[in-house]
């Protein structure tokens, strides 16, 4: 049997209710959440719109450091990346796969960087490796890396995840977007509180995320109504 029947027999099989179930944890307390495939279908597509805004293009290659938890909110970031026919590769986000990363940014024209961490950001620099990413055209960064990466001359641009919410800057540079159609952010007392926009009976409903910001509403001049978070 071919590979083309294979895939045909698979799609034409009955499609399970949910697209998987994702969780995050906040001070020792884990969030269960389903995750459907018009949940999917819509990050993909929000996605695909914060990478157009940057100029990603067919044949770029980009460099992932996740984790395997990470998957909750990185499906519909891949997909968008399929979609925009642009090659990736992942790397581990601990310190011990550094080495991986800095091995990519010296070897290959790298656009992007996407999801740089701490742990990363320190193996590079106890290796001396962080010169590396200077040749790569975008750093998008988690915030706890921002101190390091601007010590050694580099300008991340936001790219978090708060529980299964991702922010991603546009070149506006005035925080990070996140989807309104799929998650709805507030601040309380200058801490994130995250719920899904369509107030789903069994989904996350102003769940506190520990992370100081406020939220930015109104059109940002890159053109989105999306609301911006500005970390604290």
């Amino acid at each position: 049997m071919s590979r083309a029947s294979i895939l045909a027999r698979a799609q034409s099989l009955p499609r399970a209710e949910l697209a998987g179930i994702g969780r995050f944890t906040v001070d020792g307390r884990h969030h269960d959440f389903s995750i459907t495939w018009d949940d999917l279908a819509r990050a993909g597509a929000w996605h695909r719109g914060a990478l157009t805004a940057w100029g990603f293009a067919p044949g770029d290659a980009v460099l992932i450091t996740s984790v395997a938890c990470d998957g909750s909110w990185a499906g519909g970031f891949l997909q968008a990346l399929r979609d925009l026919g642009v090659i990736y590769s992942p790397a581990e986000s601990y310190t011990w796969d550094a080495r991986r990363v800095g091995t990519f940014a010296r070897r290959l024209p790298l656009a992007a960087v996407f999801g740089l961490g701490r742990e990363t950001a320190e193996g590079l620099q106890a290796t001396a490796s962080l010169d590396a990413l200077a040749s790569v055209r975008h750093l998008f960064a988690r915030p706890d890396a921002f101190p390091i990466l601007r010590g050694a001359d580099l300008d991340p641009v936001l790219f978090a995840s708060f529980g299964p919410a991702v922010a991603v800057e546009c070149p506006q540079r005035q925080g990070g977007h996140v989807d309104a159609e799929l998650w709805s952010l507030r601040a309380v007392d200058g801490q994130l509180r995250l719920s899904f926009a369509d107030g789903r009976p069994d989904g996350l409903s102003d769940v506190p995320l520990g992370v100081s910001a406020t939220v930015r509403t109104g059109r940002c001049a890159c053109g989105s109504d999306d609301p911006r978070v500005v970390l604290t």
